[in-house]
């Protein structure tokens, strides 16, 4: 019996998340999301529930680390859509409105420079 006879299907799952990983490294970021959003949809659909929530979590994770904070909020709220209790999905999304909030506070009180006077004395 060769490797691919025996390979258990959970292994699709888990090959997504090493060969996104790869592909973050390599600069496909869009390849590396796309894959990953290809393997959530087949857990979806083969009611793979604990796969959807890590796949979900993974590719959150990697959308941090890009920056793309959209995508990170689009995974954890489908997290969520399959497990409202979500640890992770709650605890990274509490964490992305904290950081947003952090970040407009900072720019609330930041000086703008139109706004700053300048005194000019001449003699």
């Amino acid at each position: 019996m060769s490797d691919a006879e025996v390979k258990q299907p959970w292994h699709r799952y888990r090959d997504a998340m090493s060969v996104s990983t790869n592909l973050i490294q390599q600069d496909d970021n869009e390849g590396a999301l796309r894959l990953l959003d290809d393997a959530i949809a087949i857990a979806m659909r083969e009611l793979e529930n604990q796969w959807v929530l890590t796949l979900s979590h993974h590719a959150a994770v990697l959308s941090n680390f890009l920056g793309d904070l959209e995508r990170v909020k689009h995974y954890y709220q489908q997290s969520l859509s399959f497990n409202p209790e979500d640890p992770r999905a709650l605890l990274g999304l509490a964490t992305l409105q904290k950081g947003k909030a952090s970040l407009s506070s900072r720019r609330a009180t930041r000086p703008n420079a139109t706004s700053q006077s300048c005194t000019v004395t001449t003699f």
